[in-house]
C-alpha cells in the first residue's frame, strides 16, 4: 500500500490471485512472486493466472515454501503446466525460504511457452 501511495507502480491492483485477474492475456514479459506461496496464503491456483498474463517467452520466478509444495498443489500444478507445454522449467533451487532457515523452500523459475 505504501509503494502504491508513492507512485512506484504503473498500476496498483488488489485482487484474488486464485480467481481471474483483471489483466488481459499475455500482458507482461516477466513476473516475480515472493512471500506469497507459504502457509495460510495463496495456493497453486494462482500459477495459472500468473502464467496466463505472461507473454510467450516471459519469465516467472517464485519462492515456494516446502510446507505448502504438496498440500497446496504446487508440485502437481507445475507438472501439469510443464506437461501441457505451457511452461518450461528453467530452474528449481532448494534454498532458505526465510532468512533464518535452511533449505525450507524452493526458488522456481519458468519460461512461458504457449499462449493461453
Amino acid at each position: 500500500q505504501q509503494a502504491g501511495e508513492r507512485g512506484l507502480y504503473r498500476a496498483f491492483i488488489e485482487a484474488d490471485m486464485t480467481a481471474r485477474l483483471p489483466i488481459p492475456d499475455a500482458t507482461y514479459s516477466g513476473a516475480i512472486c515472493n512471500g506469497t506461496f507459504t502457509s495460510g496464503h495463496v495456493d497453486a491456483r494462482a500459477l495459472d493466472e500468473i502464467v496466463r498474463i505472461l507473454r510467450p517467452g516471459g519469465i516467472f520466478s517464485a519462492a515456494i515454501h516446502h510446507a505448502v509444495w504438496e498440500p497446496l498443489g504446487f508440485g502437481t500444478a507445475i507438472e501439469r503446466l510443464t506437461r501441457d507445454g505451457t511452461v518450461r522449467t528453467v530452474e528449481i533451487i532448494e534454498t532458505a525460504y526465510y532468512e533464518t532457515s535452511t533449505n525450507d523452500g524452493r526458488i522456481c523459475t519458468f519460461e512461458r511457452l504457449s499462449p493461453a
